[in-house]
């Protein structure tokens, strides 16, 4: 059995469902380093080195005897405890002082002196003590944004201490990757050296190594959750391919791995995920919503669904709702137009497509390529439909917030 990721829209829900499930399973959540021997085990064409995801590893900032620390550890530290990751979720998006609440910079976690102390002293886990000044003085250059060099990351005690013992055999990987697409790709000499890309920001959005920050880690201690990027190719001549490594930096999407067994570092991942064109029939509830007067439309293997209806001027999400049981189409294929608001995703209200519709047309999907512009142009065709209202396929977080389901349409027992 590959491990299990478990990709939710919420960073506590994600968390927590990885949480429960490696503990029925008496297996663990992974860390940076079982991400790392993961890679090094898995080819380059292998889920894990093509998707972001999240380990269950943190770094702390805090001082500690008046001496500034970053303390690496390869579990949750002093958020040890649903009750304690809930009352961050619930503060975080309310830290007074922060500039960066569009981006929720401010969800990162703060902890008390005293767990900071606790934490220096391994009282919740081994972990790494690297001395701040002299870390930013040494490193500040790839520090700052710069992409690190491979003997650069050899070097750096963060970045050794979030691979672990497999530093040597993951960073050599990666670069003999990197350098033969940099030949491949004619790219400049030494190129395919830059493979890494550090950056950790504080919860105000600033990077934490920067000459500017001075007073930083501020006087209360605070936690990064961390997102290992998958590699990404550079289209310019100077860079080859290079992963990402930064603060996770709001409560939204997160991607926790569950490892299969003590050896599920030999194996790849799957996500553990709700797919609508796979499992609507698993997912069909009896339905007390208020069906709109006009719908949506979406295919899923030749089987029309109406969606879910639209809030105001926003996206469609594409998220089905009822079956589909007759349609007719109705009139010509037609188009709107809509302002884009300087999006580059469609955001329109459903009354923009209402006032154009036919004579009998109760819904409407979009078909073809959409003109861009400053207003685009948006191709639709119209139906007149019959829908099953008794049954209603669930929304996709009520799926993903119902783990035994979940896991049961993913053919996973635990």
């Amino acid at each position: 059995m590959n491990n299990l990721a478990f990709i939710h829209e919420n960073f506590i829900s994600s968390l927590f469902s990885a949480l429960e499930v490696a503990e029925k399973m008496k297996v663990k959540v992974a860390t940076f380093p079982d991400l790392v021997k993961m890679r090094i085990n898995n080819d380059t064409e292998s889920f894990v080195w093509n998707r972001w995801l999240t380990p269950l590893t943190t770094i702390y900032l805090g001082k500690y005897q008046d001496k500034r620390l970053i303390v690496v550890a390869h579990h949750l530290g002093p958020l040890t405890t649903k009750e304690r990751m809930l009352e961050w979720s619930v503060s975080g998006n309310k830290d007074e002082g922060s500039t960066r609440e569009k981006y929720g910079y401010e969800g990162l976690p703060k902890v008390t002196q005293q767990e900071f102390n606790d934490l220096v002293e391994g009282k919740f886990g081994e972990v790494t003590i690297i001395d701040f000044e002299p870390y930013r003085q040494k490193f500040l250059p790839h520090l700052k944004g710069h992409h690190v060099l491979a003997k650069n990351a050899l070097r750096d005690p963060v970045l050794r201490a979030l691979f672990g013992v497999e530093t040597e055999e993951y960073v050599a990987k990666h670069l003999e990757i990197s350098t033969a697409y940099a030949i491949e790709g004619h790219k400049e000499v030494n190129a395919g050296e830059k493979i890494f890309e550090f950056g950790l920001r504080d919860r105000y959005g600033w990077h934490v190594f920067t000459e500017s920050k001075g007073n930083f880690p501020d006087e209360q201690p605070i936690g990064l959750f961390l997102t290992f990027g998958n590699p990404s190719h550079y289209a310019n001549h100077d860079l080859s391919i290079s992963t990402e490594i930064r603060t996770h930096e709001d409560l939204g999407y997160a991607r926790f791995v569950v490892l299969n067994s003590e050896n599920g570092v030999s194996d790849d991942i799957m996500d553990v995920d709700f797919n609508s064109k796979k499992h609507w029939k698993q997912c069909l509830v009896k339905s007390e919503e208020v069906v709109p007067d006009f719908f949506i439309l979406s295919e899923k293997d030749k089987q029309l669904f109406t969606v879910y209806p639209k809030d105001g001027n926003r996206m469609d999400d594409d998220q089905i709702m009822f079956k589909v049981t007759h349609s007719k189409r109705i009139g010509k294929p037609t188009s709107f137009k809509t302002l884009t608001y300087g999006s580059p995703f469609l955001k329109y209200h459903i009354d923009e497509v209402k006032v154009i519709a036919p004579v009998g047309a109760n819904a409407y999907m979009i078909c073809g390529d959409i003109a861009p512009g400053e207003i685009a142009t948006v191709p639709v065709k119209f139906y007149k439909v019959e829908i099953d209202q008794a049954l209603r396929v669930l929304r996709d977080e009520e799926v993903i917030n119902d783990l035994p389901l979940l896991l049961k349409i993913n053919d996973i027992t635990v």
